[in-house]
């Protein structure tokens, strides 16, 4: 299924949070548990850390396949989804990376179908570096014109390879925002 096409048909009319894997100051898990869609991004690093509910409806992955060194390894995340009928989808257009047919393979063999976009509605901020999983289903959601809540969401993070700082400005940007469109359930590290 085309990911624009499932988020505006699913989404629409929805109270959404975003659950990031950044640091969480306080327990919000009965404030995210209400919600009525509550996405989760690749490793649940938040979700181990019992702060941000059991609540969970959508998990997002960015477009590799390794196991990682942190949260709960893919393959275990795998058996939950599978259990629980989560969907699965990962914003990455398939140009951008020829690990996004290797990455939709990999799902596919463990009986998850992924749902990703036929079309790029983000380009890079800076041609160097890449979005990071959350930051591109907030331009989503964005783009959309969907209200949403945000937890767990850092300036700062792991790796080189993300414009933290553009991504930052974006969000905290109000004219790249409706009206009330955007909560920040916690702060911004």
């Amino acid at each position: 299924m085309v990911l624009y096409r499932y988020v505006e048909n699913n989404f629409k009319n929805k109270n959404i949070v975003l659950v990031g894997n950044g640091k969480i100051d306080s327990d919000y898990s009965e404030l995210i548990d209400k919600k009525d869609i509550v996405i989760r991004f690749n490793h649940l690093d938040n979700y181990t850390q019992k702060m941000s509910g059991e609540k969970f409806t959508h998990w997002i992955i960015n477009h590799h396949t390794s196991e990682g060194n942190h949260g709960i390894k893919r393959s275990n995340i795998c058996k939950i989804v599978k259990e629980k009928n989560i969907p699965v989808i990962t914003p990455f257009y398939t140009s951008w990376s020829k690990n996004i047919k290797k990455c939709i393979n990999y799902y596919a063999e463990k009986g998850i179908k992924l749902i990703y976009p036929d079309v790029d509605i983000i380009k890079k901020i800076n041609n160097s570096k890449e979005p990071r999983t959350g930051f591109y289903m907030i331009k989503y959601l964005v783009t959309l014109k969907l209200k949403f809540s945000i937890v767990g969401f850092t300036a700062k993070g792991r790796g080189k390879h993300h414009d933290f700082q553009n991504e930052y400005d974006f969000i905290l940007n109000s004219q790249n925002l409706s009206k009330g469109q955007l909560e920040t359930i916690s702060p911004i590290f």
